[in-house]
């Protein structure tokens, strides 16, 4: 997930241009720590004799990887276009007998699509689905792969609820909150997404059962979607663990039209519980994503467990006595 650009313009030699690659970790990377003098004075020696920004790159990208850090990568322009040119998966739904299903994948807001417009396909979705007669909502994250958090939090919002649905944690900051409110997707008080007002849905139900599904290719943004229901009432997740890279991450344009991509912080539920390392689920299920709905395990333990939640209670049997002669 990425939050914000930040950009120079000038040209620059490899050495610099490394050299301003590393002030910006010093100053924004979560693990600040592990900049050490020791280990700039390493990533600088490296760079002394390199000739090209395609050598740059490269050194960047072995900085990176010394550092352990798993969600910090390095862009280069022609791969940044790709990004950005790439079309995302669409959301799809639909019911699986009375329970609503929605399959949110990954989304990186581009040339063909906005947020905007993509927080309205997933509220219209559910204005599709959300029927008198459903027992409860699946949502589907097993194969969302990250990219822009905020469409996403804003789509579902009906489902998140008007509220506070989770944050991000800095070191030595104040947490940034997330909360979604009328078609809106918002950090503190700004906000970030607004789906279109002519999408905005109000479930039947205040608060209905949800059933959150995960998995190893749940990541990035995918792991904040999922971290905004963790706490949520009448809610459970079912799969596997998430990558465990749920952390969020600020883009800085480099001179060439690169993109530094640093980890920032790391996501926390609306409770304030931190997960730096992922999501695990409250049932583990194993099975392929690929699998049809119909027969695959982690959804169906997702349904009973939405159909047991509306097993009518029996009513008590009064107990038969006998009038004992004298």
């Amino acid at each position: 997930m990425t939050d914000s650009k930040n950009s120079i313009a000038t040209s620059q030699t490899p050495q610099e241009y490394v050299g301003h690659a590393l002030d910006t970790l010093k100053e924004h990377f979560l693990h600040k720590e592990r900049v050490t003098d020791d280990f700039c004075g390493g990533v600088l020696a490296q760079v002394a004799t390199a000739q090209t920004l395609d050598d740059a790159h490269r050194i960047i990208r072995d900085a990176l990887k010394d550092l352990g850090e798993r969600h910090s990568f390095f862009l280069t322009p022609a791969e940044w276009n790709d990004i950005q040119t790439a079309a995302p998966p669409e959301p799809e739904g639909r019911h699986l007998g009375r329970m609503a299903y929605l399959s949110i994948p990954w989304f990186g807001e581009n040339k063909h699509i906005s947020g905007e417009e993509h927080a309205g396909k997933i509220q219209k979705l559910i204005a599709q689905l959300d029927t008198p007669d459903i027992l409860g909502w699946i949502v589907d994250l097993r194969g969302n792969k990250g990219g822009n958090m905020w469409p996403m939090l804003a789509g579902l919002g009906p489902l998140l609820g008007d509220e506070r649905v989770g944050a991000f944690q800095t070191r030595g900051k104040p947490d940034i909150f997330w909360a979604y409110k009328d078609g809106g997707a918002y950090a503190d008080c700004v906000r970030e997404v607004q789906a279109p007002e002519e999408t905005h849905h109000r479930l039947r139900g205040n608060q209905p059962f949800v059933a959150v599904l995960i998995g190893d290719q749940t990541c990035s943004a995918g792991e904040a979607v999922a971290v905004a229901f963790r706490d949520r009432p009448d809610t459970r997740f079912f799969g596997a663990a998430t990558r465990g890279v749920s952390t969020s991450n600020s883009q800085y344009e480099m001179s060439d039209g690169a993109r530094l991509v640093v980890t920032t912080s790391v996501f926390a539920d609306r409770l304030g519980q931190a997960y730096p390392k992922g999501i695990s689920p409250d049932e583990v299920v194993e099975g392929a994503e690929d699998v049809p709905l119909e027969r695959n395990p982690v959804v169906q333990s997702a349904m009973e467990w939405l159909a047991g939640k509306h097993k009518p209670t029996p009513e008590p049997r009064l107990k038969e006595h006998r009038r004992l002669g004298r």
